[in-house]
C-alpha cells in the first residue's frame, strides 16, 4: 500500500514576527523568494522555544534585538537587510505600493492588523 504522498514530506516549523512602525507592517524579501515580499522570522532550531527562534532569526536578519515579543512592539536598533534578507517593504493595509506579498501576509495578516487598528 503507498503511503499518503503528504508523509514524504518534513515538517518544519517556523516562527514569524509582524513589525508594526509609524502604522505600516514590515514585510522582507529574501534572497531565496525574490518575487515576494513575507513576514520576517524562520526555522524553530532544535532546543529552542519559539520566542528564542524569533529574537534569533529577527536579529539574523534585521539586525535588531527584539525588547519585547509575541507582539514584537519595542526593539533596539533600526531594522536593516542582514543574512538572507535583499530588501525591506513597510506596508499598509491596502498594499499602496502594490509590491508582491507572500498570501498570507496579504490576506490574513495585513486585515487582521486593519481590524485591530494598528495600521492604515
Amino acid at each position: 500500500m503507498r503511503e499518503n504522498k503528504m508523509d514524504e514530506y518534513i515538517k518544519i516549523h517556523k516562527a514569524g514576527g509582524v513589525l508594526i512602525k509609524n502604522r505600516r507592517a514590515l514585510a522582507v524579501r529574501s534572497r531565496k523568494d525574490k518575487e515576494h515580499f513575507l513576514i520576517p522570522g524562520g526555522k524553530i532550531e532544535s532546543g529552542e522555544t519559539h520566542i528564542e527562534a524569533l529574537k534569533r532569526e529577527l536579529k539574523e536578519e534585521l539586525g535588531i534585538e527584539v525588547v519585547e515579543a509575541f507582539v514584537v512592539s519595542e526593539w533596539k536598533g533600526e531594522p536593516s537587510p542582514c543574512s538572507e534578507i535583499v530588501e525591506f517593504y513597510w506596508s499598509d493595509s491596502k498594499n499602496s505600493s502594490g509590491v508582491k506579498l507572500g498570501c498570507v501576509f496579504e490576506k490574513q495578516i495585513l486585515p487582521w492588523l486593519k481590524e485591530q487598528d494598528l495600521i492604515d
